[in-house]
Order: C-alpha cells, then sequence, then structure tokens
C-alpha cells in the first residue's frame, strides 16, 4: 500500500528531524546535564569545594572529569585526566602568555574529549544546554582564573549568549547552579566549548 498524502507529509516531517539531529549529533549523545546532575546530587551531595577528595571537597575539573568518565563508564587514563584537570601545565610556565596564545592545553575539556574521539568543538552561537565549557578571565590584580563546568541553559540577547553554569563552584563551596549568568561574548573572556559525542556516533 503506497502512503497517503498525510502518510507521506509525516514520514517527511521524521526524515527532517532526524536529519537535524544527526548534524549536531544530539541523538548520539546522552543527557549529559542529566547524568551531571545526577552525580551533583548523589555521589557529591554535601561535598564542600576544594582538591582534597578524601575531605569530601570537589573541585570544577573533577567534577567534570567525574562525569566524563559516567559518560564512558571507565576511569579516565592518567594522561586524558591530566589533560581535563590542565595539570599538564607546568609550575614555572607563564599561565597569562598560554592563555593569550590558546595554546591547546588551557582549553582543558574541549581538549580532552577532542583528543579522546569524543568531543566536538562548538562556537559560542552554537552553545546549547549540556555542553561542556572551560573559561578564562582576568581578576583585578590580572591573574589568569580558570572555571570548568556544564552548560545548564542558554539564552540569547541579541549578538550576546549569556549561560547557566552546572558544577562545582567555589562561590557556592559546592555543587550546583551557579549564582551568575556567563557572558560567552564578553571579550575579555576565553571560552572553550565542546560537546559529548560516544564513540558510536558518525563523523560530520
Amino acid at each position: 500500500m503506497k502512503p497517503t498524502f498525510c502518510g507521506q507529509t509525516l514520514l517527511l516531517a521524521i526524515a527532517i528531524v532526524m536529519n537535524s539531529c544527526k548534524a549536531t549529533g544530539q541523538e548520539y549523545s546522552p543527557d549529559v546535564l542529566k547524568i551531571a546532575k545526577r552525580i551533583g546530587e548523589t555521589r557529591y551531595k554535601g561535598w564542600r569545594y576544594g582538591s582534597s577528595s578524601q575531605s569530601n571537597r570537589v573541585n570544577c575539573v573533577l567534577f567534570v572529569g567525574t562525569v566524563v568518565e559516567d559518560l564512558i563508564a571507565r576511569n579516565l587514563t592518567k594522561e586524558e585526566r591530566s589533560a581535563v584537570f590542565i595539570s599538564n601545565v607546568r609550575k614555572d610556565e607563564d599561565l597569562k602568555m598560554l592563555v593569550q596564545k590558546e595554546d591547546s592545553r588551557i582549553k582543558g575539556i574541549q581538549t580532552a574529549l577532542v583528543e579522546m574521539g569524543i568531543g566536538l568543538p562548538v562556537t559560542v552561537q552554537e552553545v546549547q544546554a549540556g555542553d561542556f565549557i572551560q573559561y578564562w578571565y582576568q581578576d583585578k590584580q590580572g591573574q589568569q582564573l580558570g572555571h570548568s563546568a556544564v552548560v545548564e541553559s542558554v539564552q540569547r540577547s541579541g549578538t550576546n549568549v549569556f549561560v547557566k553554569i552546572y558544577g562545582a563552584h567555589q562561590s557556592l563551596n559546592g555543587v550546583g547552579t551557579a549564582r551568575f549568568d556567563l557572558n560567552l561574548t564578553d571579550p575579555t573572556k576565553r571560552v572553550y566549548l565542546v560537546r559529548f559525542r560516544s564513540l558510536t556516533s558518525p563523523k560530520k
């Protein structure tokens, strides 16, 4: 039996939606944000911000690393963890210069996932909830400060793009949604975004 006009229209609509999903890889990616919140509300519930897991403290990159490990169902290797944590930058290196030169190491989670074959770099204009973010900014003393998290929501206003981020935040002294709206189009910030894609995802 040949499909009716309505049936053909429905099939065409389904095909368009599927092709649209394939273009962004969404149907191949699990709900990263949902997983991040589950981890925040279970494993790290009640933990304070810090770098000592033995003392029930979690920082931004440790949290992001835990989310990635849940996504790939294994522990990160030493090299992968070093890339996520940006611990591959030596203490004697000029961090400010590395950020200015956009050294691949300071891109953190973006570089890590891309090198693992499970990350698709995205632009500020392409950002969506569930993307990972690593960004840098300068404090009043000119010191470079970095932060990493998962994008929770996106709001666009003209050419500006604002996001809410979920993760471990010093301002919260724990895990949750940051109280501030992060302007990704702020020229004083260096922003690196990456979308998780499983190993079974077709490449663009």
